[in-house]
């Protein structure tokens, strides 16, 4: 999953290759969070739950003048893909990891004039819980002993 979104997302540099990135997070946010919201969640997860990030995108690009892309992921499939606790934690995984990335590529947007407030919000969202990875952690251990 982490090898197919890092293909279709890219990295950026630029206002343009920003503007490239923004429609692929998108798809894959979109599925991937409507995947992990709606899976079962066993009992040692507690009340946590990711950071969701797809409305804050589809913002960011309105502020570019973007449209929102057609979805390259189906959801289905992705919710399928969590049937069991290990899947999910694999999902949630990638989708945490990529917040502990967001500090960096923030840095990056604000050099491209971006910001919270204008075409960066996503990353300014994922970026403000620096206690939710710790938390994450503390959930992952807690799988080694129930899984």
């Amino acid at each position: 999953m982490h090898a197919r979104l890092d293909s279709s997302i890219g990295g950026f540099e630029t206002r343009e290759a920003y503007r490239r990135y923004l429609p692929g997070m998108l798809a894959f946010r979109e599925a991937a969070e409507d995947a992990v919201m709606n899976a079962e969640y066993p009992a040692w997860f507690g009340d946590w739950r990711p950071c969701r990030i797809a409305q804050a995108l589809r913002a960011d690009l309105r502020d570019l003048g973007m449209d929102a892309p057609e979805a390259p992921y189906r959801r289905h499939d992705l919710g399928h893909a969590l049937e069991n606790a290990a899947a999910l934690l694999g999902t949630l995984y990638v989708l945490e990891g990529s917040a502990l990335g967001a500090r960096l590529l923030f840095g990056r947007a604000k050099e491209l004039g971006l910001d919270e407030k204008f075409g960066a919000r996503h990353l300014a969202l994922q970026t403000q819980d620096r206690e939710s990875w710790r938390n994450f952690v503390n959930i992952m251990e807690r799988a080694g002993q129930e899984l």
